[in-house]
């Protein structure tokens, strides 16, 4: 990775990162599934991700499984019944790309019936060097049960 670092900065013109700069090539991910996770992406209509997303891999790296980690499509579109026959464990509300607020928090968490977290939509869905810290932030956000693991 470094080797790959040091190639980008030298073709976009900066100084590459030192050895101490860099981040670690594999966050650790956690043994076991803490619980699931209802990750509302958009509202009109209402969609989500599967497994085969980044944002489902920091969230597993984090303890937990979206609620459609088994759908074929990546973002597949839901309605508010079926995310009440999946029972997730709580409702992660990223502020992107729908820009939820914590002011949505207690509908979504009225609407679906389980705790409603916000998070910052870029740990979800911006990749790259922050992915150390955003399984860290994820991880914080669901709960001290998920920052033993």
């Amino acid at each position: 990775m470094p080797g790959v670092l040091a190639d980008l900065a030298e073709a976009v013109g900066i100084a590459p990162p030192g050895p101490d700069e860099a981040p670690d090539p594999a966050p650790s991910v956690s043994p076991a599934t803490t619980g699931v996770a209802f990750v509302p992406i958009w509202v009109r209509p209402w969609m989500t991700i599967n497994a085969d997303t980044y944002g489902a891999s920091v969230l597993g790296a984090a303890g937990w499984a979206s609620a459609w980690a088994d759908d074929p499509v990546r973002y597949p579109e839901v309605t508010v019944d079926e995310v009440l026959r999946r029972r997730p464990d709580v409702v992660l509300a990223p502020t992107e790309p729908w820009a939820f607020t914590a002011e949505d928090l207690p509908g979504l968490a009225d609407r679906f019936g389980v705790p409603a977290v916000l998070v910052d939509g870029q740990d979800l869905f911006w990749w790259g060097v922050r992915t150390e810290t955003a399984v860290a932030r994820v991880r914080r956000a669901l709960g001290p049960s998920t920052s033993d693991q």
